[in-house]
This record gives C-alpha cells, sequence and structure tokens, in this order.
C-alpha cells in the first residue's frame, strides 16, 4: 500500500476514535478508575500555566476520565439510540430570502443618515430647511431602533419558513 494512503486511514482511524471517545464521554459512559491528562494550549500566559517548550505555548492540564471501553457492535447500538450530534450551526445557515431581506436592512440604514447628513450641510441657513432635513436623520434613527429589529427578526422568520418547506 502506498505510504500516504497508509498515513491518511490511520489519520482517520485515529479521528473516528477520538469522536467516539468523545461521544461516550458526553454520554456519561466513562470509566472511572482511568484517567488521563490532557493539555489545552492558550496563546497568553496566564496564571498557573506551564510553558511547553517544544511547542513554545502555554498550556494548563486537565484530568479526564476516559470513555468506558465498547465493542464496535455495541457502539452501533449506541449510535441507533443516541446519534452524533451535528457539528453544524444552524444559526448561521441562512436561506436566500432571509438573506436578501438583511442585506436591505443594513443598507438602508447608512443610506437614510447619510441623506440626513447631507441635507443638514447642503441646505440653506434657514430655520426651516434645517429643520426639514432632521427629519431623515430621525428617521434613520427610528429605522435603527424600531424597525431594524423588526426586520430582522422577520428575516429569521423567513428562513425558518424556507427551511420547513423545503423540508
Amino acid at each position: 500500500m502506498n505510504v500516504k494512503a497508509e498515513e491518511l486511514i490511520n489519520k482517520i482511524k485515529e479521528e473516528q476514535k477520538s469522536q467516539r471517545e468523545e461521544h461516550l464521554i458526553s454520554l456519561g459512559l466513562v470509566d472511572k478508575s482511568r484517567k488521563h491528562t490532557k493539555r489545552v494550549y492558550i496563546d497568553k500566559y496566564a496564571s498557573g500555566a506551564k510553558l511547553d517548550s517544544s511547542k513554545n505555548q502555554y498550556y494548563f492540564e486537565s484530568e479526564e476520565y476516559a470513555a468506558i471501553e465498547v465493542t464496535d457492535e455495541e457502539y452501533r447500538e449506541i449510535l441507533k439510540h443516541f446519534p452524533l450530534p451535528d457539528n453544524k450551526n444552524t444559526d448561521k445557515t441562512e436561506t436566500r430570502w432571509a438573506n436578501i431581506i438583511n442585506r436591505v436592512a443594513n443598507i438602508l440604514i447608512p443610506i437614510n443618515l447619510v441623506i440626513g447628513i447631507v441635507m443638514w450641510f447642503i441646505l440653506d441657513d434657514s430655520y426651516i430647511t434645517r429643520k426639514m432635513a432632521l427629519i431623515p436623520m430621525f428617521a434613520a434613527i427610528a429605522y435603527c431602533v424600531l424597525f431594524y429589529p423588526l426586520i430582522i427578526g422577520f428575516s429569521k422568520i423567513v428562513a425558518v419558513a424556507e427551511k420547513r418547506l423545503k423540508e
């Protein structure tokens, strides 16, 4: 077998093994008689951190229980009842129409503010025109405070509705 293919297969097996152990630990299937120390690396020094001279990084040591040992058949049975959690963050994924509504809302705020500021400086110095120039600025503030949260909430409702229609 090719060396690179063998390395890839070993890497995949190690990832599956660690994922399996994390899943079992998350279900509370731990062997309290077996503990192992895990290093959590951090970017900057913090109180109580130790320095790993080989990686030149600070770390904390945490003791964790090891997962119980189960056979492949037992683990398949566990997966039937407790499937692996989905790592996808559904809040970040937006549908087409929700994305359009969000973009329109984000574009209208600066446009309203720019129109108000331009009208404030360009119009004559008369009291009435200055007062009229404040209307777009107050509209922009009202939009930011009142309507923007409503539009974003509406876009979330649209996203949920589109996802349900796809299912």
